[in-house]
């Protein structure tokens, strides 16, 4: 579960 969240930050910072 907390890799989910983890993939999901990276994803929006990366996105930035």
């Amino acid at each position: 579960m907390m890799s989910l969240v983890s993939l999901l930050l990276v994803g929006i910072l990366s996105l930035q």
